[in-house]
């Protein structure tokens, strides 16, 4: 694994969460052993690509702004992170792929009618997760779970969207949009505060989420609309029909 382009460390972390994602939507069909067995590699990789990309984004964007002390911290990054790929890459190389693979494919196979079943009820899970996270004031914990939960629904979305919702792809782009501002502002609050500089505010950041979730809100909540009409319409009342 071991490479010096971030962008394939990214992406790496990306297929990573993609992964666990789909884990998580069938973990209450799959035994307590099987959900650790799939989850547990994918969590430690994930960990560990994790600290490399944040760093990775963390010192370009010190360095990009001219920021104090930056350029030191440059150099202890670049032999401290040769060391860290290689932690991910031995937690790569100890997953037996084949094996993983065969496990996740089993498992989700006999489930998958459930799955798609379920996939509504994931995604207002997602919803009113997300909705906790904006209640009130918010705050950096708070952004850092919308964050998290609108990954997860963007990428459910992205493997399930044919089903769920149609036009998915303009929901994807805001719940991205939400992602990377709230992944931005954290980013160049790291590099300030290691330079000793004030954070900026956190009303701006979460003013541009709120509208942001706004949208995405609606667009579910149209869709949930139109399915209870054509429901009513053909006289299922939402129940599946019996013929």
């Amino acid at each position: 694994m071991p490479t010096e382009d971030p962008e394939a460390v990214h992406q790496a972390r990306v297929a990573t969460r993609r992964l666990r994602t789909l884990v998580r939507l069938a973990r209450p069909w799959l035994r307590k052993k099987v959900f650790r067995k799939l989850n547990k590699p994918l969590q430690k990789i994930g960990r560990s690509l994790g600290v490399i990309r944040d760093n990775d984004v963390q010192r370009a964007l010190a360095a990009q702004l001219g920021l104090p002390g930056s350029a030191a911290k440059q150099r202890n990054w670049s032999n401290e992170r040769p060391k860290r790929l290689r932690k991910a890459a031995r937690s790569l190389h100890e997953v037996r792929w084949r094996n993983w693979l065969k496990e996740f494919d089993s498992a989700v196979s006999a489930i998958d009618a459930k799955l798609v079943v379920a996939l509504p009820t994931w995604v207002r899970s997602l919803v009113e997760e997300a909705e906790v996270a904006l209640q009130d004031e918010p705050d950096d914990a708070r952004l850092h779970r919308l964050r998290i939960v609108a990954k997860r629904l963007r990428y459910t979305l992205e493997f399930f969207g044919a089903n769920l919702l149609p036009e998915h792809e303009v929901t994807v782009m805001k719940l991205t949009a939400i992602q990377d501002s709230i992944g931005a502002w954290r980013d160049l609050n790291c590099v300030r505060q290691d330079a000793g500089l004030d954070a900026r505010p956190l009303a701006l950041v979460a003013a541009q989420v709120a509208d942001q979730w706004q949208v995405v809100l609606e667009r579910l909540k149209a869709h949930r609309s139109s399915d209870s009409g054509h429901a009513r319409r053909s006289g299922t009342g939402g129940r599946a029909s019996n013929k």
